[in-house]
């Protein structure tokens, strides 16, 4: 079976690009001919068995490229028998919903009326109306129940066509033993007095990394004397500007992008993600999986597991800069207890599966 994959853009890092690769090894592993087609391919790296095509993708603007690539990819993947999108365009068998509806957030923000008229707006609400419809036959892979409420609410599409996948946890995301936890710690320079904060994101702004640094600048002395911040990911150079004016910045370590995420995550103490937009926040499981403690932001779809489990601690919306140091300052005075209940959860919730799952519907289509 030949099963075409596309994606805007790929790089390594992103919770997006992670699982399409995922789904894409998975398929490929059962005998499908596999083919990615994106508009960038942001790595040196190829993956063995899955054939990348790079579209010449023309436009000005990100919505203009948005339009040619979906055009593109239509043309270029005729032949596929499974065509998935990952990114919103319709003219698909099936959509991976890493987003949240683009239309409803968008009757949200203030002086929606006017953002409406704006090409951008226009472009992007009527590529996510041709996949939600109800005159499309797209079936939609989504990962977190309240897409699937705010889609069929906006759009009317029916319920039938809905098909939740849930996290999907690598098998190396898993409760490292005390000896591995101590052996990556040293290899990370962590010392053993120390707590490590934790913060893995593409997306430096978006997923609250300046949230961040606001936050541990407040805590008192003899807790910040003792936390550590490591922030995997892209970080502007304003970010350690900030931190030196905020006076952290000997609590600050910039990692910069990573592969082996879990490798932190098995090292930390928690993981801090105050995100100001995320659809279901990937990395939020794969820490719980780790039994590492999660504090996030409540508008993370895998804030449930966090609020379900009570191995971290949930913020409230609108968010507050003072609640959230709060949080912090409640999470280290008790953290033995926090970290007890993130290795519980790691043993009891469901964080497996996604790309399993997404390869079972792909292949019956």
């Amino acid at each position: 079976m030949k099963i075409a994959l596309g994606i805007f853009v790929y790089f390594p890092f992103g919770g997006l690009q992670r699982d399409m690769m995922k789904i894409a090894g998975e398929l490929a592993s059962r005998g499908a001919e596999v083919t990615v087609f994106t508009g960038e391919w942001r790595d040196d790296a190829r993956p063995e068995n899955i054939r990348v095509v790079e579209l010449d993708v023309d436009g000005g603007t990100s919505h203009a490229r948005a339009v040619d690539f979906a055009r593109k990819f239509r043309k270029a993947a005729a032949d596929a028998d499974v065509r998935v999108a990952f990114n919103r365009f319709g003219g698909c068998e099936f959509y991976f919903a890493a987003d949240d509806c683009f239309a409803a957030a968008l009757e949200r923000r203030r002086g929606a009326f006017l953002l409406k008229m704006l090409p951008r707006y226009r472009v992007f609400s009527s590529l996510e109306r041709e996949i939600f419809s109800p005159k499309s036959s797209t079936k939609i892979l989504y990962i977190d129940p309240r897409q699937r409420e705010e889609f069929r609410k906006t759009y009317g599409t029916q319920e039938e066509r809905f098909f939740y996948l849930g996290p999907g946890n690598g098998p190396e995301f898993d409760v490292p033993s005390p000896a591995l936890r101590k052996e990556r710690r040293a290899a990370l320079g962590i010392p053993e007095d120390e707590f490590a904060a934790l913060f893995i994101a593409a997306q430096w702004q978006l997923k609250g990394g300046d949230r961040i640094l606001a936050a541990c600048a407040a805590l008192p002395p003899e807790i910040r004397a003792r936390l550590r911040l490591d922030f995997v990911g892209s970080a502007p150079d304003t970010a350690r500007r900030a931190a030196e004016k905020l006076g952290i910045a000997d609590r600050c370590h910039f990692r910069g992008p990573r592969r082996h995420v879990e490798t932190f995550l098995q090292s930390a103490d928690v993981l801090l993600h105050p995100a100001r937009k995320e659809a279901t926040g990937t990395v939020i499981a794969e820490a719980l999986g780790c039994g590492l403690p999660v504090i996030c932001s409540g508008i993370c779809g895998f804030s449930s597991l966090v609020r379900d489990s009570g191995a971290g601690i949930v913020l409230p919306e609108p968010f507050d800069e003072k609640i959230f140091t709060q949080a912090i300052r409640d999470w280290f005075s008790r953290r033995e207890e926090f970290a007890s209940l993130a290795r519980r959860a790691a043993a009891d919730l469901p964080l497996r599966g996604r790309a399993s799952s997404a390869a079972d519907l792909i292949l019956a289509r």
